[in-house]
Formats: C-alpha cells, sequence, structure tokens
C-alpha cells in the first residue's frame, strides 16, 4: 500500500504523456532571421514587425502557415468565450438549484450546460496548441526558404565594428 499512490502517480503521468497530439513539426536548420523575443514580439533582421504575417510576407508556404495560426487562434478565442458563457450559465443554474427553485428539467440543463462548456475549452486548449505548431512552422519555412541576408542597415547595429586591415 506504501507505493500505490507513486505508482497510480507514475501510471497518471504515462497516460498523460501517451495521449499527446502528434501534429506535423517542420525541422528548421539554423537561421537567425525571424525569431519570437521573450515578450511575446516577432522580430526579423533585428527590427521587430507588427504581426507574423508581415514577417513572412513573399513567402507563400510561410503565408500559409501563418493564416492556418491565425485561424486556429481566432477559434481558440471564439471556444473560451463561448465555454465561459457556458460555464456562468452553469454557475447560475447551480445557485437556482441550490435555492431549492428548480425542478428535474432546469438540473438537466445546467448538467449539460456544465459538460458542453467543459467540451468547448478542451477544443478552445487544443485549437490554440496547433495554433502555437503552425506559428513555429511558419517562421521555420521562412527562414529555411529566404536566405538572403538581411539590410547592410540591420546588420551594422547588431554586428560590432572591426578596424579596417
Amino acid at each position: 500500500m506504501k507505493h500505490a499512490h507513486a505508482r497510480c502517480f507514475l501510471s497518471l503521468l504515462a497516460c498523460t504523456a501517451l495521449t499527446g497530439c502528434n501534429d506535423f513539426v517542420y525541422r528548421p536548420a539554423v537561421s537567425p532571421r525571424i525569431a519570437i523575443r521573450s515578450d511575446g514580439r516577432v522580430v526579423r533582421c533585428g527590427k521587430v514587425v507588427k504581426s507574423l504575417d508581415d514577417a513572412v510576407a513573399g513567402d507563400p508556404a510561410a503565408e500559409m502557415e501563418a493564416w492556418r495560426a491565425d485561424h486556429h487562434e481566432t477559434v481558440a478565442t471564439a471556444l473560451g468565450i463561448t465555454a465561459g458563457g457556458g460555464m456562468f450559465g452553469s454557475l447560475v443554474g447551480g445557485y437556482v438549484m441550490a435555492m431549492g427553485r428548480t425542478s428535474l428539467p432546469g438540473a438537466i440543463a445546467t448538467g449539460a450546460a456544465a459538460v458542453v462548456s467543459l467540451g468547448l475549452l478542451i477544443g478552445a486548449q487544443v485549437s490554440s496548441m496547433r495554433s502555437s505548431r503552425h506559428r513555429v512552422n511558419a517562421i521555420n519555412m521562412h527562414n529555411d526558404g529566404d536566405l538572403r541576408p538581411c539590410p547592410a542597415e540591420d546588420q551594422s547595429s547588431r554586428q560590432p565594428n572591426l578596424p579596417a586591415r
């Protein structure tokens, strides 16, 4: 009985690790052209750009991945907001049930709203994870495909001035 909790924890950990969604992840070559800073801003050639779409402009495959990332993020936001409304409805329904002012159909509706809201939250999380993968793929595809050097004015700010020989 002493090790039962440890076995239970390990089996839950293994189950969680094995149920991850395997999605296509593009493996990049090393390239510093486009990156995401720790504050979430997109940087191209050392300059902050407004969006990922602007950063990958001109590369059709990367533009498509950036569009997919935006699409999944929009879906995740919509699902999350809808789930929040459903959870609020479940909370109100639970309060009404606790006051003893509801019948069986009201209780069923409250439970159904909670279950549907939970499903919407899970869908929002999955869509958000897919958005992250497409965002990384767009950056990596652009970095691998666009081998042109950054303009000289951008490179000079990043490289030290070396004495002439």
